[in-house]
């Protein structure tokens, strides 16, 4: 068994990085999440679990994510050292980002544990034994937690953390393999989605030399917008993820095709605080449903990895509505053989939400 444990309320950004966490319990192996009110509660549901022998995830956001380790690090007698390896590597990835002992800090690891690393080096992952039972740590974190469940999961099954194709930099991202496992699952599935044109979904596009079948299962549909000069900036940045749903589903039924996607430009909008708010939509609709998905940061440094990003997140939630719904048919096919019925082409299920998002439609 392995129990993910986290916070009920987290910041949107580090939403985003539980989403993605959550797109893949059935690949991690989850059985079990819990949202705890604070740290401390969650320390005590952890050790509890971990006196049962669970498996336990602590998924906590970077701002709290080392004081959380080294607190964990104490409370269950875990001998611990600093790595030399991570510290140099951290150092020459954000040295001029951050101080000596914040340096130190993030290369604290346990000292029989197995280390996944992030792309800097800053807030890794990690698992090692603890009480009676096995503890990994995740941060909640969208621009580095593709690296840490890359790594888990690669564990996970062979013992081993996979090596990196290629080091990537800090303003690099490549998303090629999720287009490439979007284009597999839609193909063995039978299905095609309609993406609505913009500069996100364009990347995509590009990668049709890479990934021949490509043009097989995917329409790239231009969807003028619309008018907004009698809108205020507010209204307008309200609607703006109505909006996108609205041109994924007009994708969608103007090609035919069996879902509908779109990525919007980045948005960005000041807070109370003086901090900016960078952020952009991915709208996803099927016959069945309609979400919209919310990216966000607030770190100059990371926006232009928002986008690659967003083209991540949409292919990885197109891949998963798709298995789904060609569970749900299997589900259904299943049931009519039972009842004697005659056979019937599966219904589209009306009612299948498979992420957190607000209900459009």
């Amino acid at each position: 068994m392995i129990k993910l444990l986290t916070l009920k309320n987290v910041s949107p950004y580090a939403e985003d990085a539980l989403f993605k966490i959550c797109l893949n319990l059935d690949k991690l192996g989850i059985t079990e999440d819990t949202g705890y009110e604070n740290y401390d509660e969650l320390l005590e549901g952890a050790k509890k679990a971990l006196a049962e022998g669970v498996h336990v995830i602590v998924a906590a956001e970077t701002a709290n994510y080392n004081q959380l380790k080294d607190t964990f690090i104490s409370e269950l007698s875990i001998s611990s050292e600093t790595s030399e390896e991570l510290l140099k590597f951290s150092t020459e990835k954000a040295g001029d980002k951050l101080t000596g002992t914040e340096l130190n800090a993030n290369a604290l690891l346990p000292e029989d544990g197995v280390c996944f690393r992030t792309n800097d080096g800053l807030y890794c992952g990690f698992t090692c034994a603890a009480l009676s039972g096995t503890l990994t740590f995740m941060p909640l974190d969208f621009m580095r937690i593709d690296t840490v469940l890359t790594a888990f999961c690669s564990y996970m099954e062979t013992g081993k953390v996979a090596k990196a194709e290629k080091e990537s930099s800090d303003s690099e991202f490549d998303f090629t393999k999720s287009v490439a496992k979007l284009v597999n699952t839609l193909a063995e599935e039978e299905r095609r989605i309609a993406l609505v044109t913009g500069e996100a979904t364009m990347w995509i596009y590009k990668l049709y030399s890479e990934i021949p079948s490509l043009t097989d299962v995917a329409s790239f549909v231009e969807i003028l917008d619309e008018s907004t000069e009698n809108e205020d900036e507010e209204a307008t940045s309200q609607s703006e993820s109505v909006k996108l749903v609205s041109k994924a589903r007009d994708a969608m039924l103007n090609s035919g095709a069996d879902l509908g996607a779109a990525i919007s430009e980045i948005y960005s909008v000041e807070g109370d605080n003086g901090e900016t708010l960078y952020f952009t939509y991915v709208a996803v609709v099927d016959k069945g449903i309609a979400k919209a998905k919310k990216l966000s940061t607030t770190n100059p440094d990371d926006l232009q990895l928002l986008l690659p990003h967003a083209v991540s997140l949409l292919c990885d939630t197109v891949s998963q509505r798709v298995t789904l719904l060609a569970n749900s048919s299997e589900e259904e096919s299943s049931d009519d053989s039972e009842d004697e019925k005659p056979a019937e082409k599966p219904k589209m299920p009306k009612n299948m939400v498979i992420f957190a998002a607000v209900v459009l439609a």
